[in-house]
């Protein structure tokens, strides 16, 4: 973390409304700590505080020396501060033209916010501010919580003016904790209680809150039960830090599994612990039975496997025995019903194989590794049955992804655009690219395409839902794709135009 201490210390006693700054050093770690704060809650690729001194900002905190360097008065910063509202700027094509960065400074800009920040005169004096070099805004809790960060600044320069650090803390700690859906609160070296948000008090029932802050809430628990309760308290105190899984019988009636982790800090000289407890009940129950769906899922696939794919390979030589037996007897119906059967039992093989690896692949996350794409396509290409009209073009480079899944993925593919071709001439490409924060692999085919109708139904197989019906070339095989896209965390985007072929391409983070 980058601070320019000299600023601070030379500069920040006088600022343009006259306040005197009583603690200087305090006010250089509040600052630093602010900036740590916005980097480990909010996502972006800088991060940095700007105050005003003699009606000219200058960067006080930054998350990189790199972006110090840049002069806040040339820069969106200023925006913010002569507007004295939020700045909230998207560039697709980065900066062009309106401001000069500093020869070395590496981030290409796409989105910025800056957040001014206020005295409880109404005076803004700077600004907290964000950038990112991708193409997304930040979301309504992160600006919500960088709001937060630019009134906690505020309060800590009022502060600094008048000596309230007690009350700056208190006021900080319902700004920023009581937006937590968790449970937090903070207890000092006698375990009471001194300071817990909305959600920590409404695990007691309205009548009891009065007797929660300044209480230990054990008071009406024998010594041998207080001393269970207050252990992991004094690992924290001990060690710093202490994380727990446990369940809880609250006053208000309800048992929860609760994880809790608490930390231990030091204010005014004195030590605390700041305790923040997720209820993951409802977690664990999924869990649970997320575990017994893939269980039985693996079991019907084991069984599948087991009691279909013996018959099927004797359906499948049955109907080539008879075709060989009888050559030049049946008419060319009866031939052509006997080589769809034969082609039935194949495809329901295949699919029976992808399921068993589908359900191992879904169950047990795979390790990527690395190989060439062309290989791969070439060994997943020998298991589908192809038409002699389709032809197939491939990336040749190595890519270093999940390679069943991968495998998986081309057979659903590759069949649908069997599906869509319709016994005419069809091409398919399978091509990558490398970005930065992973790889791009793209299925194009010259099929019929989808209908707008039939997109939007695509659209909600890509979103698992189950109760849609698959229908003859409308995507049958995506749900299995999606699956396996949302489990490792990629992205899958179909693109599609009647008569024009399909387009599906899968982000897959490094």
């Amino acid at each position: 973390m980058f601070i320019e201490r000299s600023y601070v210390q030379e500069h920040l006693h006088n600022t343009s409304s006259g306040l005197q700054f009583s603690f200087t050093d305090a006010l250089i770690r509040d600052l630093e700590q602010s900036t740590v704060d916005v980097t480990m809650l909010i996502r972006g690729s800088g991060f940095g505080i700007c105050l005003k001194q003699h009606g000219q900002l200058t960067t006080v905190a930054s998350s990189s020396a790199m972006l110090a360097q840049v002069n806040p008065n040339q820069f969106y910063t200023q925006q913010t501060l002569e507007n004295a509202r939020v700045t909230e700027i998207m560039m697709p094509f980065g900066m062009v033209g309106q401001y000069a960065l500093p020869e070395n400074f590496k981030i290409i800009i796409h989105y910025f916010i800056g957040m001014p920040i206020f005295l409880n005169t109404g005076e803004c004096v700077g600004c907290i501010f964000a950038l990112s070099d991708k193409h997304a805004s930040l979301s309504e809790k992160e600006k919500t919580m960088l709001q937060i960060i630019a009134q906690n600044i505020g309060l800590k320069l009022d502060v600094a003016a008048s000596e309230q650090t007690e009350v700056l803390h208190h006021k900080t700690f319902q700004f920023l904790f009581n937006h937590f859906e968790e449970a937090v609160f903070i207890k000092n070296e006698r375990f009471e209680i001194v300071f817990a948000n909305e959600a920590f008090l409404s695990l007691y029932p309205e009548d009891q809150r009065s007797q929660v802050i300044g209480y230990t809430t054990l008071e009406k628990y024998s010594p041998e039960e207080v001393e269970v309760f207050v252990q992991d308290d004094r690992d924290a105190f001990r060690d710093g830090q202490k994380s727990v899984i446990e369940k809880i019988s609250f006053p208000n009636g309800k048992i929860r599994t609760m994880r809790t982790s608490k930390s231990r800090f030091e204010f005014a000289g004195q030590t605390y612990i700041l305790g923040i407890a997720a209820d993951i009940t409802e977690e664990l129950q999924l869990q649970k039975a997320l575990s017994l769906s893939t269980r039985d899922l693996r079991m019907l696939s084991n069984l599948a496997m087991q009691d279909l794919h013996k018959p099927l390979d004797k359906i499948q030589r049955l109907a080539f025995y008879v075709k060989e037996d009888t050559e030049g007897l049946l008419d060319s119906t009866s031939i052509g019903q006997l080589s769809e059967i034969q082609d039935r039992c194949i495809g329901i093989s295949q699919y029976l194989s992808a399921l068993g690896s589908y359900t191992k692949s879904y169950s047990d996350i795979e390790e990527c590794s690395q190989f060439n794409l062309a290989n791969i396509v070439e060994e997943t290409m020998g298991l589908i049955n192809l038409p002699a009209s389709m032809r197939i073009f491939m990336s040749h480079g190595e890519i270093n992804i999940p390679k069943i899944s991968l495998q998986i993925i081309l057979m659903q593919l590759v069949n649908n655009s069997i599906i869509h071709s319709q016994n005419t001439l069809n091409t398919i490409k399978i091509t990558f690219e490398k970005e930065k924060f992973g790889t791009v692999i793209h299925i194009c085919d010259t099929g019929r395409g989808f209908s707008e109708a039939a997109l939007a139904r695509v659209e909600k197989y890509i979103e698992g839902d189950a109760e849609e019906s698959f229908q003859l070339l409308e995507g049958k095989g995506l749900a299995i794709v999606s699956n396996l896209v949302r489990l490792y965390n990629a992205n899958l985007l179909v693109d599609s135009k009647p008569t024009t072929g399909a387009r599906v391409s899968i982000f897959w983070p490094n």
